[in-house]
């Protein structure tokens, strides 16, 4: 499973609350104040020094946070055949990861929040592509179908997928909202649905949804491949 990021704390529903847990463990809470004021102070000697913007400090970054391309490649995703494709899918999974460690330890709010939120989803929701397509190759080799006739988009694979019974309709809708998610890349196209319908917003709760999409879709195939032979 990923780590699901944690929304707003203490019971709070609201999207974008500023998340700052105040019942932490002393040790924790005293903690975090140490490492607000170190970071305050790191950043307005780098101000000072006109380097804010052009010094790569180096902090080091705590170990053990983001899992190992192994953990991906030999459990997560195992059933996947193409190491090179799986090597592909743990890299993306690790960027998610980065991106949890930095909504989860930060305040970060507002449309910032928003931004990372968004393209978290547009990494999972990759990875939800990728998956389908190598089912959809390994599909098309067992029932004699030309390369050149599979889907090359996602519609066309969440479709296809849905018609040979690999996922259920509802599973099928879920993929289809996330690739509604990823149309949003393209501004212009973000443009024309904030003119129609207001500005959309993304939130944690609807980072989450993506994650468990993908871990849905994940167990899904898992069970399809190992009760036939694709």
């Amino acid at each position: 499973m990923f780590l699901v990021i944690i929304g707003a704390m203490a019971g709070q529903d609201e999207a974008f609350r500023r998340r700052r847990e105040p019942n932490l463990p002393g040790e924790i809470a005293a903690l975090r104040e140490v490492a607000d004021r170190a970071l305050r102070e790191l950043e307005d000697a780098l101000s000072r020094s006109n380097l804010e913007r052009r010094c790569a400090v180096g902090i080091h970054f705590p170990r053990g946070y983001l899992r190992r391309i192994n953990y991906f490649t030999d459990q997560k995703w195992d059933f996947v055949r193409k190491r090179e494709l799986v090597k592909a899918l743990a890299y993306r999974a690790q960027q998610i990861d980065l991106l949890q460690w930095l909504m989860n330890r930060f305040d970060i709010d507002l449309t910032v929040l928003e931004g990372t939120v968004f393209w978290g989803m547009i990494v999972v929701e990759s990875i939800c592509e990728a998956l389908c397509f190598d089912c959809c190759v390994r599909l098309a080799k067992v029932k004699g179908i030309k390369s050149s006739a599979l889907p090359h988009k996602f519609a066309g694979m969440i479709n296809f997928l849905r018609n040979e019974r690999v996922i259920d309709y509802g599973l099928a809708e879920s993929l289809h909202w996330v690739r509604g998610v990823r149309n949003d890349l393209h501004t212009y196209v973000l443009l024309e649905k904030w003119m129609k319908s207001g500005r959309p917003g993304y939130s944690i709760e609807d980072f989450n949804r993506t994650v468990q999409l993908c871990d849905t879709l994940t167990e899904v195939l898992r069970e399809y491949y190992a009760t036939h032979r694709v």
